[in-house]
């Protein structure tokens, strides 16, 4: 009887200490991700809304309506400092800054236009509140990211325990059977039954379904804790179908616009051209190509919030077979150019193939653009490391870049060379740490100044295959 003792206060030990540890993980993914799908939302909204109101004062010719969205601008920086107390991973001062730089712009656009002012120091202006626009907007998308690859990983981290209780119930169990077999065998098979609902239901939580949720009545800790994910899981899924029909909102608020906006300008210079001025032409030139680069900003801020969104299904591909494909690609667009990629045979990886197209497709083009002004464009590919520590890396001669402003260098619509200089949104680099993250992965990079500059990624490889950007690295 004292073995059944034992074994009986060893079991129970074992369930309330792991459904702790569940527990305060669980605790510790709605304290982090839940703020974020709740606040990024509302934030969005504010901006969206105060950005109608400028439009609908200028479309109405009303000065006093003008004068109202003060109160929306106010009404937007309350919700900012509310949510910058529960977003622990926002930096207010930085959006209020940005809100308050496009507000004051935008107010003295819509004011100059109803005061019947045109001409090429206003389309400026415009272009500068274009800007300062995508800029909040910038802001707003990094508050409203939902990095799944780290929820997925703290699920992992709730599994991994489930799975040390599963070990330590199988060799508790093993013992008692010694002792008291049925009393043994009566306690494991209850309590593995709440650990194999748990693990199912954790499991597609981990994979992002939340439709089926976690069905265990065992009447312990577990069952609290299956109900706490349940209701985790309902909120998680009702926060990302409502940011998911924002980010439709967003398309199609902003592209009807942008469209009507190129489309009176195309009538005007073809219906018109002749008898507008060069002055006047040049403004319309000037207006259109404003007009197409947002909307290619707009475009590519949605395809990074769907990549964040589609399913990851690995397989094992050759990264290098899909880097010649898309440097022959390159070369077919820009037949005039002399270069060459060097890659390393069979590059195989366990990765989402059409994620790593749209990664190698950055990386290569990035390396080929800032290389156009080399008489020949040399790029190399190659890694280094054994199995999951493998680190691969895309190497330019090119522009390079100043290391100081390597922290920015993955963030949307961050650039350190002018679009005058190198053409692009800015989003590229973005989606490749997106991608990345969402295997597991790190991404960074390394360069000098007109010296080029080197890409390395991961591709979720552990014991070694962690980099600080900090300390550098070669392959070798």
């Amino acid at each position: 009887m004292g073995v059944t003792a034992l074994g009986f206060v060893v079991l129970l030990g074992i369930q309330a200490l792991l459904a702790k540890r569940m527990a305060s993980q669980t605790t510790a993914i709605q304290e982090h991700y839940i703020p974020i799908i709740e606040y990024g939302p509302r934030l969005a909204t504010d901006f969206e809304h105060l950005r109608r109101h400028l439009q609908d004062a200028v479309a109405a010719q009303d000065p006093e309506a003008l004068s109202r969205t003060k109160d929306v601008h106010d009404h937007m920086v309350s919700d900012i400092q509310v949510a910058a107390e529960k977003v622990t991973t926002m930096d207010s001062q930085e959006l209020t800054g940005a809100l308050d730089q496009y507000y004051g712009t935008a107010l003295g656009v819509s004011k100059r236009i109803l005061s019947g002012e045109t001409g090429t120091a206003l389309v400026g202006s415009m272009t500068d509140m274009q800007t300062k626009q995508a800029k909040v907007e910038a802001i707003l998308h990094d508050t409203l990211s939902f990095d799944r690859q780290k929820l997925a990983q703290a699920f992992s981290t709730i599994d991994r325990a489930r799975d040390d209780a599963f070990r330590a119930l199988i060799t508790t169990s093993v013992a008692c059977l010694v002792a008291v077999l049925l009393l043994t065998l009566f306690l494991s098979r209850s309590v593995l039954r709440s650990l194999g609902a748990l693990s199912s239901g954790l499991g597609r939580f981990e994979k992002g379904q939340f439709n089926e949720l976690i069905d265990l009545t065992s009447g312990d800790e577990f069952e609290d804790l299956a109900r706490d994910a349940n209701q985790m899981a309902r909120r998680i899924k009702t926060l990302l179908r409502e940011l998911e029909s924002f980010s439709y909102s967003v398309a199609h608020d902003l592209r009807a616009p942008l469209r009507a906006v190129m489309g009176f300008s195309n009538i005007l210079i073809e219906d018109h051209g002749p008898q507008l001025s060069s002055d006047a032409k040049d403004v319309l030139n000037r207006v259109l190509a404003s007009t197409q680069r947002m909307g290619q900003l707009v475009d590519s801020l949605l395809g990074l919030s769907r990549l964040a969104r589609s399913e990851l299904k690995r397989e094992r591909i050759d990264l290098a077979k899909i880097a010649r494909q898309v440097f022959q690609d390159l070369q077919a667009g820009a037949p005039e150019r002399k270069g060459s990629l060097v890659v390393q045979d069979e590059l195989i990886a366990d990765a989402d193939a059409g994620l790593m197209l749209a990664v190698l497709t950055n990386l290569l083009s990035n390396a080929w653009k800032f290389s156009s002004k080399r008489e020949f464009t040399r790029i190399e590919m190659g890694a280094q490391g054994v199995g999951r520590n493998m680190i691969y890396f895309v190497r330019d001669h090119g522009a390079g870049f100043d290391m100081q402003y390597a922290t920015k260098l993955f963030g949307a619509f961050q650039r350190l060379h002018s679009v005058d200089e190198f053409e692009g949104t800015g989003i590229g680099l973005a989606t490749v740490r997106t991608i990345i993250h969402r295997h597991g992965g790190e991404v960074w990079a390394e360069s000098q100044v007109d010296q080029g500059a080197t890409f390395f990624f991961t591709l979720g490889g552990t014991n070694g295959n962690k980099h600080d950007p900090a300390r550098g690295g070669q392959p070798g």
